[in-house]
């Protein structure tokens, strides 16, 4: 019986380990995108900020955090637009 506890509590902390390592996935670096606008304003693409760029005043958002850092299939992050237009 006492075998048995020892075998159960071995068991137990090896899957307890195991679990612990198999659900610290790293999260990707945030990565900040620009909204690059046509002149009328169209939406043209979603680029990744550099350390110099501006946002005038204007109305649309300007830059984002958009899921998975993905530029062609993320949508922006609610919460981390900020307002104006875009300038590389």
């Amino acid at each position: 019986m006492r075998k048995i506890k020892l075998n159960l509590m071995l068991v137990a902390l090896v899957v307890g380990a195991m679990s612990a390592f198999a659900f610290n996935v790293p999260k990707p670096p945030v990565q900040l995108f620009g909204r690059v606008t046509a002149p009328n304003g169209t939406f043209i693409r979603w680029e990744a900020v550099s350390a110099s760029y501006s946002c005038n005043a204007a109305s649309g958002t300007c830059t984002a955090q958009l899921q998975n850092n993905d530029p062609m299939l993320g949508q922006p992050i609610s919460g981390t637009e900020t307002s104006g237009k875009y300038v590389p």
